[in-house]
C-alpha cells in the first residue's frame, strides 16, 4: 500500500485492493474506463445530433437541397466529426485514422441507423401512433443503436490493435 507516500494513509489507493487478486481489481478499471468511454460517447453523440441538424437546416434553407439529399450531406458530415472526435476524444488514438477506418465507421454508423428506424417502426407497428408512442419509440430506437454503434466501434473501428507475433 502507497511505498512511498509522502503522507502515511490508512486506506489503500485507488489502484489498490486489499485481498483481491489482481484480475479483478483489472477488471475493475476495465468497466470504469468502458463507463468513462460510453459517457464520452454519449457527448459526442449529442455533438453529432447538433452538427446533423445544423448542416441539414443549412443545406435545406441556404443551398435549396431537398430533405433527402440534404440529410445524407448531413449525415456524412455528422458522422465524419463524430469519427474524428471519437477517435481521439472518447477511445484516444494518437494517430490521424485512415480512410478505411473512416469508411468502415461509416458503414457502421449507418448501420446503427438502420437499426434506429426498425426497431422505430416495430415500435410503432405494435402501438397507436400517439405522440408518447412516437417519443417512446424514437427513444427505444435511439437506446438500442446506440448501443450497437457504441459495442461496435469500441470493439471492431477503434479496437486497440495487438501485433501478431
Amino acid at each position: 500500500m502507497r511505498p512511498r507516500a509522502r503522507h502515511r494513509h490508512p486506506w489503500p489507493a485507488r489502484d489498490e485492493a486489499p485481498g483481491l487478486p489482481d484480475r479483478a481489481v483489472g477488471r475493475g478499471h476495465a468497466r470504469e474506463k468502458g463507463l468513462k468511454q460510453f459517457f464520452r460517447f454519449c457527448l459526442v453523440g449529442a455533438l453529432g445530433f447538433v452538427t446533423d441538424f445544423g448542416v441539414l437546416y443549412a443545406v435545406v434553407k441556404g443551398l435549396g437541397l431537398g430533405p433527402t439529399s440534404g440529410r445524407i450531406v448531413s449525415f456524412l458530415v455528422a458522422a465524419t466529426v463524430t469519427w474524428k472526435v471519437n477517435r481521439h476524444f472518447t477511445f484516444v488514438k494518437q494517430d490521424a485514422g485512415s480512410v478505411r477506418e473512416w469508411l468502415q465507421y461509416l458503414t457502421f454508423t449507418g448501420v446503427g441507423g438502420f437499426i434506429n428506424v426498425a426497431v422505430y417502426q416495430t415500435w410503432l407497428w405494435f402501438t397507436d401512433h400517439s405522440t408518447l408512442n412516437l417519443f417512446l419509440g424514437v427513444v427505444a430506437g435511439s437506446a438500442v443503436a446506440l448501443m450497437f454503434n457504441f459495442v461496435i466501434s469500441k470493439r471492431a473501428v477503434f479496437a486497440e490493435r495487438r501485433a501478431v507475433q
